[in-house]
């Protein structure tokens, strides 16, 4: 029977089964992946659940040099918040100009998470870093982050983590792996051009107009698997490992990441944007009732906004009704058992 769970700024619906092609690292994924089956359960019993998108993006609104930053001259990721560095082109020393104004005093977790609970949603996916690099925990690794790069000298995730502790939720955490601007992460995409040599060139979601010097494996191994080792330390008992972008990644390189976080935490669900099937649990398309084709899972996660962002845009207020939102949730959990 295909499982569910539902999760808002957002929402997400909640849906194991796996084979493919072999690889050297299978038969051991296989093995880490078949001992998570009680926290399968858990994870469908949960249902609804808050995906916070917040970060120094929040703070341009959409908006640079006075722009409205769009679809229609920008491209299509210019439509999300959280994407507005890729969509302007801002080079990262500008992006960095914003994050040393990024003080955010009003933030409350714990106002953030009884609104979570009095709606009555029973987890929290927070963002640790997105594509931006800009890291929204104190991290030791990287001085990009909200405690040492900015006036606000606190640890949001930390606050969260606490809260949701005290309250009753539990709590998940999004890391992007794959893309990062600031640091070299071009979600593969030159590993691939240069297996590739005959076909067209790709540079989505990269860095190309102020590029790092790092390669995207430097990156992994000096940024990104570091930075994911301290979270996973700093933050146990996590329910799931938000990964994204996989994109040209290797194999062997999701590999890595999903046997991370396994190392740490055995019970963390990986979502399948770890890449090449290596996940343990399906995150559908953003905004789809239902993947379109489950493939090889059956365990899946829906995640939904309530207007076309995840990252706030001033003027984005294309909001959906209430009526929309419940017929969303029911279709959706109608799908699951």
């Amino acid at each position: 029977m295909k499982k569910l769970s539902l999760f808002f700024t957002c929402f997400f619906i909640i849906y194991i089964v796996k084979s493919q092609t072999f690889d050297p690292f299978i038969e051991e994924w296989k093995k880490m992946h078949e001992s998570k089956s009680e926290f399968n359960k858990v994870f469908n019993d949960l249902k609804f659940g808050m995906f916070i998108h917040w970060g120094v993006y929040s703070k341009l609104g959409g908006v640079w040099n006075g722009e409205n930053i769009i679809p229609e001259t920008h491209g299509g990721q210019a439509l999300l918040g959280e994407w507005i560095m890729y969509g302007a082109r801002i080079p990262r020393n500008e992006y960095l100009k914003v994050a040393k104004t990024f003080n955010p005093v009003g933030f409350n977790a714990e106002q953030w998470v009884k609104t979570a609970k009095e709606a009555g949603m029973r987890y929290i996916v927070a963002m640790t870093k997105h594509h931006d690099g800009f890291a929204m925990y104190h991290s030791k690794v990287s001085d990009y982050n909200i405690y040492d790069y900015t006036p606000f000298k606190r640890d949001p995730i930390e606050e969260l983590y606490k809260a949701c502790e005290k309250y009753g939720l539990r709590m998940g955490l999004y890391y992007s792996h794959s893309i990062d601007w600031l640091d070299g992460g071009d979600s593969g995409n030159a590993q691939y051009n240069e297996a590739h040599p005959d076909l067209p060139k790709d540079s989505v979601a990269a860095n190309i107009w102020d590029p790092p010097s790092a390669t995207f494996q430097e990156y992994i191994e000096d940024k990104a698997k570091p930075q994911m080792r301290e979270i996973l330390t700093k933050f146990p008992n996590l329910l799931n490992i938000w990964y994204d972008f996989p994109r040209h990644m290797s194999g062997q390189q999701s590999f890595e990441f999903y046997k991370l976080a396994y190392d740490f935490q055995p019970q963390a669900l990986i979502n399948s944007r770890v890449g090449n099937d290596l996940g343990d649990y399906s995150a559908a398309g953003d905004n789809r009732l239902a993947p379109e084709d489950f493939g090889i899972y059956k365990l899946w996660e829906t995640p939904g906004t309530l207007n076309n962002t995840w990252g706030y845009k001033s003027y984005d207020n294309d909001w959906k009704s209430i009526g929309e939102l419940l017929i969303n949730i029911a279709e959706i959990a109608s799908k699951g058992a």
